[in-house]
C-alpha cells in the first residue's frame, strides 16, 4: 500500500511537470514571436522614417534653392525627376506657377503703387510745405488822422412865391422842377368879387378893374414847391411855391459843442456822399446859435462841384484833426484782432516758409491804411496781407506771387 502510493505521487509529480514544461514553452513561444513581429514592424518603420527624412531633406533643399531663384529654372541640379520622385517633381511645379503669380501680383501692385506716389507728388508739395498767402511790405507815407461829423445840403438862397390878393387860382403857368426866370408870371388869381361876378354873368359897363392879378417870380431858379393848384382858395399873403437858386446850394455841419475847437474856418474839408463819391470842401461861416436840443453848432461848408445835388442830402463831413509825416503803414488787411478788438498782431515772415505773430500798437488809420507805432517795422519786412487769418504763430505758409 505504502509502495503504491509512493508511485502515484511519483507520477502525479511527473505529470505537473510536463503540464508546467509545456508552459514555459508556450510562452516562450509566444514571447519569440513577439520579438520577430516587433523586428519586422521596426524594420518596416525604419524605412519609412528612412523616405519621410529624405523627402523633408529634399524638400527644405527645394525652399532654399526656391528663395535664391535656382529651382524655378534647373529642377535637374537636385535630381528631382520623374523617375526618383515624381510626386516631389509635381509639387516643384505647382511651386514655379504659385511664384510665377505671386510675382505677377507684386509687380503690379508696386506699379500702382509707384502711379500714385508720383501723382501725389505733384499735389503734395503746397499742402504739405504750408499755407498760401500774400505778402507785402510796410510803406513810409504821410497820415491825415479825420473826425466825422453829420451835414445835410440846403439852398441858401429861395424866394417865396405869395399871393398879392384874396381870391381863387385861376391858372398855374409852371410845374414843380421848371426854370423861372425873373419876371415869369407863375400864377394867375381871380379875386372872389370878380368870381361872383362872373358866376352870375353880370356885365360892368364901366369896369376898371377886372378883378385877375398875375403873381410873378422876382428871382431865377427852379420851381421846388407848389402848394395850390386851380379852383383853389387863396387868402391874401399866403404862400403858394418856393422858388430856389441851385447856385446858392450849400452844406449846413452840425458839430457837438465839445468838438467846437477842432473846427477851423477857412479849413478844408472832405464831403462824402451817401453813393461814395467824395469831394472836397471849405468850412467858410459859423452860425452863432446852438440847437436847443442836439446842443449842435452850425458851420456852412462852400463847395465847388455843386452840380446835380439836391437839396436836404444827408452827408458825412471829415475834417482833418491830426496829420503824422513818414509814417509806418501796413494794409489793414494785415491786422488782426481778438474779439474784444484789444489786442492787435500781424503775421511777419521770418524767413521764406515761417511766418510768426507779432503784437503791434495801432496809431491813426483810414480806410486802407493802419499806422504801426510798435515794434518798428522796416521797410523790407514782409507782412502777410491775405491769407493770414486763422494762421498759428510759426505758421508754415507758401508765398503766392
Amino acid at each position: 500500500m505504502g509502495k503504491m502510493r509512493l508511485r502515484e505521487k511519483l507520477l502525479c509529480n511527473i505529470q505537473n511537470d510536463k503540464t508546467l514544461f509545456a508552459v514555459i514553452a508556450r510562452s516562450e513561444a509566444t514571447k519569440q514571436s513577439q520579438r520577430e513581429r516587433k523586428i519586422a514592424s521596426s524594420r518596416q518603420f525604419g524605412t519609412r522614417n528612412d523616405e519621410l527624412l529624405e523627402t523633408v531633406i529634399a524638400r527644405n533643399e527645394v525652399t532654399k534653392q526656391s528663395k535664391k531663384g535656382e529651382i524655378l529654372h534647373r529642377p535637374e541640379k537636385l535630381g528631382l525627376t520623374m523617375k526618383k520622385d515624381p510626386t516631389m517633381l509635381l509639387r516643384w511645379q505647382n511651386l514655379k506657377r504659385s511664384y510665377n503669380f505671386f510675382s505677377l501680383i507684386i509687380f503690379l501692385t508696386l506699379s500702382l503703387f509707384i502711379v500714385a506716389c508720383s501723382s501725389d507728388t505733384k499735389t503734395t508739395p503746397t499742402e504739405t510745405a504750408g499755407t498760401p498767402v500774400k505778402v507785402a511790405n510796410p510803406a513810409e507815407t504821410s497820415l491825415i488822422d479825420y473826425m466825422s461829423f453829420n451835414a445835410n445840403t440846403v439852398f441858401m438862397k429861395k424866394e417865396i412865391v405869395r399871393s398879392t390878393f384874396q381870391g381863387f387860382i385861376q391858372k398855374v403857368y409852371k410845374n414843380i422842377g421848371d426854370y423861372v426866370n425873373a419876371g415869369d408870371v407863375v400864377f394867375q388869381v381871380i379875386t372872389k368879387e370878380a368870381y361872383a361876378t362872373d358866376s352870375l354873368q353880370v356885365k360892368l359897363s364901366d369896369e376898371v378893374f377886372s378883378g385877375i392879378v398875375n403873381i410873378k417870380s422876382k428871382t431865377s431858379g427852379v420851381l421846388t414847391e407848389l402848394n395850390f393848384n386851380v379852383g383853389d382858395f387863396v387868402s391874401d399873403g399866403e404862400q403858394l411855391a418856393v422858388i430856389s437858386n441851385p447856385n446858392s446850394l450849400a452844406v449846413l455841419l452840425n458839430v457837438p459843442y465839445q468838438h467846437i475847437s477842432k473846427i477851423r474856418l477857412n479849413s478844408s474839408c472832405i464831403l462824402v456822399f451817401p453813393n461814395g463819391k467824395e469831394i472836397k470842401g471849405i468850412v467858410s461861416k459859423s452860425l452863432p446859435s446852438v440847437d436847443p436840443v442836439s446842443q449842435t453848432q452850425t458851420f456852412l461848408i462852400d463847395f465847388v462841384d455843386g452840380k446835380n445835388i439836391p437839396a436836404n442830402l444827408n452827408l458825412e463831413v471829415k475834417i482833418p484833426v491830426n496829420v503824422i509825416k513818414n509814417a509806418i503803414v501796413v494794409p489793414k488787411s494785415a491786422v488782426q484782432s481778438d474779439e474784444t478788438l484789444t489786442n492787435f498782431w500781424i503775421m511777419k515772415l521770418i524767413n521764406d516758409s515761417t511766418a510768426v505773430k507779432t503784437i503791434i500798437t495801432k496809431g491813426i488809420e483810414n480806410d486802407t491804411l493802419v499806422q504801426i507805432i510798435n515794434p518798428k517795422l522796416l521797410l523790407t519786412d514782409k507782412i502777410i496781407v491775405d491769407g493770414a487769418y486763422g494762421l498759428p504763430d510759426t505758421a508754415k505758409v507758401v508765398v503766392r506771387h
